[in-house]
């Protein structure tokens, strides 16, 4: 438990930063290409569909969720591949969905 609580806390103000700073990298290209490749379910979520809150909340979820998956199982190693492949496969589907 107290290892899922210090990595979900860690996660938080990490995922704040990787928000900012792929949005002000986006600005300074005027694309999308750094936000999609970091929140992609949330991209998903937002470019194609009504579901902007939705896709709000899952890039503001998505790196907590990270680490309480990866704080909460036994084989830590086969769990970051899978979620490294899940999210490589996510970020193809977000730079396919918003025209990237």
């Amino acid at each position: 438990m107290k290892r899922l609580l210090i990595s979900v806390l860690i996660s938080i103000p990490v995922t704040i930063l990787l928000l900012i700073g792929s949005g002000m990298a986006g600005g300074a290209c005027h694309c999308a290409t750094i936000i999609t490749l970091l929140f992609p379910y949330g991209t998903i979520l937002g470019t194609r569909t009504s579901w902007e809150s939705t896709g709000f909340w899952l890039t503001l979820l998505q790196f907590p969720l990270y680490a309480a998956i990866v704080a909460s199982v036994r084989n830590t190693r086969l769990m970051l591949v899978v979620m490294l492949l899940l999210h490589a496969v996510a970020a193809f589907l977000g730079f396919t969905v918003s025209g990237l």
